[in-house]
């Protein structure tokens, strides 16, 4: 079901959109689903209704809700509890377990997630990078993922990779 804690993430985070969450949330537009092939095409089908996937810098969950066709158990990860307050839920009129699967959202910072190491098959960034500190980041995202697991990110301008190995498959991609 539903689960929020309503207090943000003290250190370093600036929240520009709690004064508008519910407006951006009706108005952001949704990821196309050539996106999705494109992803879940490059990692292969062992995800497909398994696992448990993150979705990082969440706002008000597009991508959050669309990981749900593929994992049994989504949590969306945002340091903006009014942003999760608009979150979205494939039946908009209930916040509670899907008919596809477990969706959480939770308050928190990319960088300091507070959750258990190695339970994500797949960790997703959709187009908040920017937002990041990107080494703690990297830092905390390997924490997370189990062995064999993928860190997926999508973003409309140029991110720095910390190895020339992931550089490659971003340029590939």
């Amino acid at each position: 079901g539903y689960e929020a804690m309503t207090s943000a993430p003290s250190s370093g985070f600036v929240d520009l959109f709690s004064g508008h969450s519910r407006q951006y949330a009706q108005a952001r537009p949704q990821y196309p689903d050539l996106l999705y092939s494109k992803i879940f095409d490059y990692t292969g089908e062992s995800y497909k209704r398994t696992g448990l996937a993150l979705d990082i810098g969440c706002g008000s969950g597009q991508a959050t809700v669309a990981l749900l066709s593929r994992f049994d158990h989504v949590i969306g990860l945002d340091p903006s509890p009014q942003q999760l307050s608009a979150a979205l839920f494939p039946d908009t009129t209930t916040t509670e377990t899907t008919k596809l699967g477990k969706l959480e959202y939770k308050c928190a910072k990319a960088e300091d997630t507070k959750l258990d190491a190695g339970i994500a098959d797949m960790i997703t960034v959709a187009t908040a990078v920017h937002w990041i500190d990107l080494p703690a980041f990297w830092t905390e995202a390997h924490r997370l993922l189990r062995p064999g697991g993928y860190l997926i990110l999508w973003t409309n301008s140029e991110t720095y990779m910390p190895t020339p190995e992931m550089q490659k498959v971003r340029d590939d991609f």
